[in-house]
């Protein structure tokens, strides 16, 4: 009741700190039972009494009919459930693309109300609404933030950079922090260098979590982790999310010459529902299995599909099929293998084949007759590992990857691609592998004969078909002596982050044994109680009914490096403050 009652400055109230335990005994189940029953009578009660208007002397008027419908309308809900709708719901919302990330951003969701539905409001929902089941998540109202019937709060907007914006048209922006939104996450599935990190929408408090596919801005502490928490989410995530069975469980075999590749979904058909990953726990055996017929039978050599023509993709493209038709030359009549001299370009950069349709993100037919898939980043940006490697890897090939290979590593087992920066520099070209600028002629033409070497010889190209093609647990751990690390100039600068979210653990077991993924999951539970507490004020003293606190300044960056950072007054006041070493204690458990 003191929290409801007192409005606090944003961030400088104590904190709820929840403890996650797994496997608890059957008394203590009950017990908590009994607890989250009185507590959530209890919530029910004080937070309607807050929303409807509650007053210290005239006691509770949640049973208003007016207040009902006003409450009912601001939440998007029947007027006949407000309490439903306070006590059981978390409302989103998405701008600029923020449904990009969608499956981490909902799982990190679910993880810090795990009692909690769902609700997926607005037109900028996008492709999260594929993850709406009914059950946990929601399809709530659609529109836009002033079309009527539009809640007039949300608990969390999730926003994407401002290079996504221009989608929106004149809807752009329609959510902020301190007007009708609780809390914001980022969410970056980018690099760096094509967005402008200063420019997001105008909101009056820091975002909650950061949910980047890059880790440039993490090791350069752009963000004070006592107001951000900070998770690496590569882009690549999406696909062990979305299909896991495709990475963990793969059985590669037979003689199909024809080429004519299957893709046989088998076994125990486990419910990898909105995570990826079993709700029982993250063993193998019971993710159902996906079967291939032989790829090395497969009857063209490589593909390429991209729409972003960068210089090195394109520059190895053709020494790529340059080599391929010599070897085809060179054969004659009869060919050792087939296709040899099949290299397709499938997208709009040196198109070779027809006007083929970039292919939906969960459909890698395209690939399915090829036996490499070039996979290359358009920059090399630390930690910028997008879903290029799982569509190859997704359709039974075996990737050409180029990129930050040691961040790749943690995530897909590197065993399963061949590293085009490991290979120059296992082969004398080390300038290469360290800077793109230094790859000549010969660095690109050894590359090429390089896949053809591994297409000649079945013992070599079967060593990348492994079975589980997810990186191994605590892969993560940066080397000391990693060149790649080192060629990236990390190795003054910590290890990587844990990717999120971790394919190899089920969300609860994540919660648990991720301290990062805690610590946002924490935050996120403080910055909703303090929005919905913020409003609650609002409406009890005749304020704005935007939820503004006195004083507010609404700002389009939340940087390190912003005007007047110094003057924040978002440090969070507790005695267990953030940050805490969240690697170091991973290290240790």
């Amino acid at each position: 009741s003191d929290a409801m009652a007192s409005p606090a400055p944003y961030g400088a109230v104590p904190a709820v700190d929840v403890r996650v335990e797994v496997g608890p005994s059957t008394s203590t189940r009950c017990r908590a039972s009994m607890g989250a029953i009185v507590s959530a009578v209890v919530t029910a009660l004080f937070s309607a009494a807050a929303y409807a208007g509650y007053s210290g002397t005239s006691g509770l008027t949640f049973f208003n009919p007016q207040k009902l419908a006003t409450l009912a309308a601001r939440f998007g809900q029947a007027p006949e459930t407000p309490a439903l709708a306070l006590t059981h719901q978390v409302v989103m919302g998405f701008q600029s693309r923020g449904f990009y990330n969608f499956r981490a951003s909902v799982r990190l969701l679910q993880q810090a109300f795990p009692n909690k539905d769902l609700v997926l409001v607005g037109d900028g929902a996008g492709d999260a609404l594929a993850l709406v089941d009914g059950i946990r998540v929601h399809r709530g109202v659609g529109g836009w933030p002033g079309d009527e019937g539009f809640p007039k709060f949300v608990d969390f907007v999730i926003e994407g950079p401002n290079v996504h914006r221009w989608i929106d048209g004149t809807n752009a922006c329609g959510f902020s922090v301190g007007v009708n939104a609780h809390a914001w996450l980022q969410a970056i599935a980018e690099p760096s260098g094509v967005y402008d990190d200063r420019a997001w929408c105008p909101h009056d408090a820091p975002p909650a979590v950061r949910l980047d596919t890059s880790l440039l801005n993490f090791f350069e502490k752009a963000y004070p982790e006592s107001h951000t928490s900070y998770l690496w989410a590569p882009y690549s995530q999406f696909h062990l999310l979305g299909d896991l069975g495709s990475f963990a469980n793969r059985r590669f075999g037979g003689n199909d010459l024809n080429g004519t590749d299957s893709r046989v979904v088998s076994g125990a058909d486990a419910d990898l529902g909105t995570t990826g990953v079993e709700s029982t726990g993250n063993e193998t055996e019971k993710l159902r299995e996906v079967a291939w017929s032989d790829p090395y039978h497969r009857p063209f050599l490589a593909a390429y599909m991209s729409s972003d023509c960068k210089p090195h993709r394109e520059v190895f493209f053709a020494h790529l099929r340059s080599a391929g038709a010599s070897a085809a030359a060179a054969a004659g009549s009869s060919p050792s293998r087939p296709g040899v001299g099949e290299v397709h370009a499938l997208g709009t950069c040196s198109r070779t084949i027809g006007d083929l349709q970039s292919p939906d993100m969960n459909v890698y037919a395209p690939f399915h007759k090829y036996r490499f898939v070039l996979t290359f980043e358009s920059v090399e940006e630390v930690g910028y590992v997008t879903e290029k490697l799982g569509t190859a890897l997704a359709a039974g090939a075996v990737p050409v990857y180029w990129g930050d290979s040691h961040a790749a590593s943690l995530v897909f087992n590197p065993g399963s691609f061949i590293d085009v920066k490991r290979f120059w520099r296992e082969n004398g070209m080390g300038d290469a592998a360290d800077a793109l600028v230094n790859a000549g002629e010969r660095e690109w033409a050894s590359l090429a004969r390089h896949v053809l070497d591994v297409d000649n010889s079945r013992q070599a190209y079967a060593r990348f078909l492994v079975r589980d093609a997810r990186a191994e647990g605590n892969s993560w751990l940066a080397k000391e002596h990693d060149d790649d690390v080192v060629g990236l100039g990390l190795d003054e600068r910590g290890s990587y982050q844990n990717p999120y979210p971790d394919s190899r653990l089920d969300p609860t077991r994540e919660l648990h044994q991720r301290p990062r993924v805690a610590q946002a999951a924490t935050r996120m539970r403080n910055t909703l109680q303090i929005g919905r507490r913020r409003v609650a004020y609002a409406l009890e003293t005749g304020q704005k009914h935007n939820g503004s606190r006195q004083g507010s300044v609404m700002r389009n960056s939340w940087r390190r490096d912003a005007d007047g950072f110094e003057n924040d007054r978002y440090e969070e006041k507790r005695e267990k403050r953030l940050p805490f070493p969240c690697e170091a204690l991973e290290a240790r458990r």
